[in-house]
C-alpha cells in the first residue's frame, strides 16, 4: 500500500516533466542542426567556449548529459504550449475566416441582415467551445442545462463553462481523485503530443534547410501528432463537463450566469408589464374621452 501511494504521488510529477523534457530535447537538436557549424571546435575555441569544453571534460559525460537534460527541460518549459490552447486558436481562426466569408457574401449580395453572434454549423455550435469537447458531451450538457440552467442562453453556456475549466479541474481533484486522474492523464497526453508535434515540425524544417526539401514531406507526421493531442484535450475536457453534469463538481460560472439570466428576465418582465399597463391606460383614456361634435 505504501509503495502504491508513493507511485500515485510520483506519476503526476512525471507527467508534468515528460512533455517539456521531450520537446526540449527536440528543440536542442533543432538548434544544433542549424548552428553546429558555427560553433568553435575544442582546439580553436576561445572564451567562453573553451571554459565550457573544459568544464565538460572535468565533470565527465554523465554530468554533461545531465546538464543538457536540464537545459532541455528549461527550454521545453519556456516553449511549452497547452493542448487546449491549440484547439482554441484553431477554432478562433476558423470563426474569423468564416466571419470574413460571411461579410464578403453580404457585400456581394447587398444583404444587410442581422446575424447570430453564435452561428451554427449544421446542428452543432461553432462557437470555439465546439473545439474543446466532443459533440456528444456538448449535447449532454445542453440537455442537462435545459432544466437546471434554463435562464442561460444555450449558446452561451459553453462560453461560461469554458471560463473555469482550470478551476473545475482543481475541484474535481478534491472531490474525486479517480476522475481527476482520468482528466490529468488525458491532459498530459495532449500536452505531450502537441509539444512534440510542434517541435518535430521545427526539426523537419531545420533538416530541410540544411539538407534537402524532401524532408518537408515528413511534416504530415508532426501534424498528425498535433491533431492527436487536440483529440486528447477534448477527451480531458469531456471528463470535466461530465463531472458538472453528474453534479460531482459545481460550476460557479454557470450559477452566476443563471442568476444574471433570472434577473434579466425579471427586469424584462417588469418592463413588459409596465409597457402593457401604459398601453392599457392610453386605450382607456381614448375610450373615456368624448369626441368633439362636428359643427
Amino acid at each position: 500500500m505504501q509503495n502504491g501511494g508513493v507511485l500515485a504521488n510520483l506519476l503526476p510529477g512525471l507527467r508534468e516533466v515528460r512533455s517539456p523534457l521531450a520537446s526540449g530535447y527536440i528543440w536542442i537538436l533543432t538548434v544544433w542542426i542549424l548552428f553546429s557549424d558555427r560553433l568553435p571546435r575544442r582546439q580553436s575555441a576561445d572564451q567562453p567556449w573553451a571554459a565550457i569544453y573544459d568544464f565538460s571534460a572535468t565533470v565527465g559525460k554523465p554530468a554533461t548529459l545531465a546538464a543538457i537534460s536540464f537545459a532541455a527541460y528549461l527550454l521545453g518549459c519556456l516553449l511549452e504550449i497547452r493542448g487546449r490552447s491549440v484547439a482554441r486558436t484553431a477554432n478562433r481562426l476558423q470563426s474569423h475566416f468564416k466571419r470574413r466569408k460571411d461579410q464578403r457574401e453580404q457585400a456581394h449580395s447587398g444583404i444587410r441582415e442581422e446575424r447570430n453572434p453564435f452561428p451554427f454549423w449544421g446542428l452543432w455550435p461553432s462557437f470555439w467551445w465546439d473545439s474543446l469537447a466532443t459533440k456528444q458531451t456538448v449535447v449532454d450538457l445542453w440537455v442537462y442545462s435545459e432544466s437546471k440552467y434554463y435562464a442561460i442562453e444555450q449558446q452561451k453556456i459553453m462560453f461560461w463553462l469554458s471560463e473555469e475549466l482550470d478551476q473545475l479541474a482543481l475541484r474535481l481533484q478534491v472531490r474525486n481523485a479517480e476522475l481527476y486522474g482520468n482528466y490529468d492523464r488525458a491532459a498530459a497526453e495532449s500536452d505531450l503530443r502537441v509539444n512534440v508535434g510542434i517541435s518535430t515540425s521545427a526539426l523537419i524544417v531545420a533538416v530541410s534547410i540544411r539538407s534537402t526539401t524532401w524532408w518537408l514531406f515528413g511534416l504530415p507526421v508532426a501534424l498528425i501528432l498535433i491533431i492527436r493531442g487536440y483529440q486528447k484535450s477534448r477527451q480531458g475536457n469531456d471528463v470535466l463537463i461530465q463531472a458538472v453534469i453528474t453534479e460531482e463538481v459545481d460550476s460557479r460560472m454557470l450559477e452566476m450566469a443563471q442568476q444574471m439570466g433570472i434577473e434579466e428576465r425579471e427586469a424584462a418582465r417588469v418592463v413588459s408589464d409596465s409597457e402593457e399597463d401604459s398601453d392599457a391606460s392610453a386605450d382607456m383614456q381614448r375610450t373615456d374621452t368624448p369626441g368633439r361634435a362636428s359643427p
